[in-house]
């Protein structure tokens, strides 16, 4: 009798086990979250403080808040929804804007999976900031910057 419990209980993990393993991967890399890293002249981090940070043409709840803090580094997610997003970054002694461009290409994974949206080619069509260069123009995770920009 117990050797037929033992049986059974390992049948049925093994069962367990095997419908875990049909199971769909959904990991992807693809993201919106754009690193801005502020430098100087020889590339060092030179951190700026921010007073606030505006994105014109998306839902301000996908956008982190910040009040007067001092960084280095700004990750930002780009509007899902348009082609275009704006950011302004306000300062102590001014202010600045960027526009920034880039293709959007929805992927099919599969049925389980769904649609994910890939952000590539990104550019700027303006830019207030004196030098700013795009170091990686596709976003994605493992990405360390993507845009450098002089402070």
């Amino acid at each position: 009798m117990n050797n037929l419990r033992k049986i059974i209980s390992l049948l049925l993990l093994s069962l367990a086990v095997q419908s875990c393993a049909d199971e769909p991967t959904c990991i992807n890399s693809y993201t919106s979250l754009i690193k801005l890293k502020f430098v100087d002249e020889n590339g060092a981090s030179e951190p700026i403080i921010i007073t606030s940070l505006t994105a014109l043409e998306a839902n301000s709840d996908i956008y982190p808040e910040y009040t007067n803090d001092t960084t280095s580094s700004v990750n930002i997610n780009l509007n899902p929804n348009e082609a275009i997003t704006t950011l302004i970054f306000a300062q102590p002694s001014d202010s600045d804007t960027i526009v920034f461009t880039y293709d959007l290409y929805p992927e099919f994974i599969s049925e389980e999976c769904g649609i994910f949206l890939q952000f590539n080619n990104l550019d700027t069509l303006s830019s207030t900031f004196e030098n700013l260069t795009i170091i990686q123009p596709i976003i994605d995770e493992e990405v360390a910057t993507n845009v450098e920009i002089i402070n």
